[in-house]
C-alpha cells in the first residue's frame, strides 16, 4: 500500500505542491534527485529508515548523487530486499518512481539496468507484480521489455519449482 502524500511530504509541503490528493500523489511518485525523508509505502518506523537508506543507494546506482561503483551499490538493495518483502515491494516502488519523468538518459539507462538485475533477484508481492507489469508495458521500450520478461519468467518458473519442491 502507498503512504498518504500527506505523511510522505509533511503536511505544508504537501500543500505547497498541490490542493489535490491525486496530485500530490503524482508528485510523490516521479523523479527526485533529492533524498526522500520516508518510505513511499506503508512501512514500519524501522522499515522506514531502511527504505531511506535504500533510496539514497538507488540515486548512487543511477548516477543521480554521487557514490561509490554501482555494481558496490546492488549488494545492499539486494540484500535488504532478500530479507523482507515489504521491503522489495518498497524498492520496485521506488525504482518506477525513479523512472518517471527521469530527465536523464544515463540516469534512466542506469534505472533500467537495475531494474533488469532487481527482477533476476526477487519479484514483488502478488498486487505489486501485476502493477510492475503493467508500468513495463507502458514505460519500457521493446528491447527493455522483452529483456525484463524473459527474466520476470525465468524468476517466476524458478519460484513455482521451489514451491513444487518443498511439497
Amino acid at each position: 500500500r502507498l503512504r498518504d502524500p500527506r505523511t510522505f511530504f509533511g503536511s505544508d509541503e504537501a500543500e505547497a505542491r498541490a490542493k489535490d490528493p491525486t496530485d500530490q500523489r503524482r508528485a510523490m511518485l516521479m523523479f527526485t534527485p533529492e533524498h526522500i525523508k520516508h518510505s513511499l509505502t506503508q512501512l514500519p518506523p524501522e522499515l522506514d529508515k531502511v527504505a531511506v537508506g535504500m533510496f539514497t543507494n538507488l540515486l548512487r546506482r543511477m548516477g543521480d548523487q554521487p557514490g561509490m561503483d554501482s555494481v558496490d551499490q546492488n549488494q545492499p538493495i539486494f540484500q535488504a530486499i532478500k530479507r523482507d518483502p515489504a521491503v522489495c515491494d518498497e524498492v520496485y516502488t521506488q525504482v518506477m518512481k525513479q523512472l518517471i519523468n527521469n530527465p536523464s538518459t544515463i540516469s534512466m539507462m542506469r534505472g533500467w539496468e537495475f531494474f533488469q538485475d532487481l527482477v533476476q533477484t526477487k519479484l514483488p508481492a502478488g498486487e505489486l507484480r501485476q502493477f510492475v507489469g503493467a508500468f513495463l508495458q507502458k514505460m519500457a521500450t521493446p528491447n527493455e521489455l522483452a529483456s525484463i520478461n524473459q527474466q520476470f519468467k525465468r524468476l517466476q518458473r524458478r519460484g513455482t519449482l521451489a514451491a513444487v519442491e518443498q511439497r
